[in-house]
């Protein structure tokens, strides 16, 4: 159930942290011990424990091929399964509130000596196929809709496809004309790919 009391701050800049930040270590702490406790029961007649560690090594096995992908990423570390700092969103071009909780987890794991994740989740239902960017339009500030494909009606995110390559392909540029009488050199002009939709599968 959400709890009525968290608001996502209205000011620029401004963040929510739940718990405190000051708290976070012992919050992980007490997580580790009440995990702890439990490692020797048995499921099906196997311990536990074991199969917490057997989903881990699963978990860090696919995180890093999913990575190497698009990234030269090392392979996993002695070690990189004993602590796992999990966050996830949809598979899409997320909000700034996304990038810093994966900042704080990717802080947190390099801290502790534990691995970070990003989970995609993609069961969740695809409602739109375009980005709001933000724009100048008559002097005034507004957002514009670019679409990053061409899109057919509600989906799953795991059962959708890139319907127009071309139109995806292009989606870098178009924002970056869409955002340029606010930010001259966006990240995505040179981050998104002309060939964006082969990497995307």
């Amino acid at each position: 159930m959400r709890d009525p009391r968290l608001r996502a701050p209205a000011g620029n800049g401004d963040v929510l942290f739940d718990p405190a930040p000051a708290d976070l270590r012992r919050v992980l702490e007490d997580n580790h011990r009440a995990q702890s406790q439990f490692q020797d029961l048995s499921l099906h007649g196997r311990r536990l424990g074991d199969l917490a560690q057997a989903a881990r090594r699963q978990l860090v096995a696919a995180a890093h091929e999913y990575t190497a992908r698009y990234l030269d990423a090392l392979p996993p570390r002695d070690g990189a399964t004993d602590r796992i700092y999990l966050t996830g969103h949809q598979p899409e071009l997320f909000h700034p509130g996304v990038w810093l909780k994966n900042f704080v987890v990717d802080t947190l794991a390099r801290r502790d000596g534990g691995t970070a994740i990003h989970l995609l989740i993609d069961n969740d239902e695809l409602r739109a196929a375009s980005v709001a960017v933000p724009t100048v339009a008559a002097d005034e500030p507004q957002t514009a809709s670019v679409a990053l494909d061409d899109f057919a009606g509600p989906c799953v995110w795991e059962e959708r496809s890139i319907a127009s390559p071309d139109l995806f392909n292009s989606f870098g540029r178009r924002a970056t004309k869409a955002v340029a009488p606010l930010v001259p050199a966006p990240l995505i002009e040179s981050m998104w790919r002309p060939n964006s939709a082969q990497h995307a599968g």
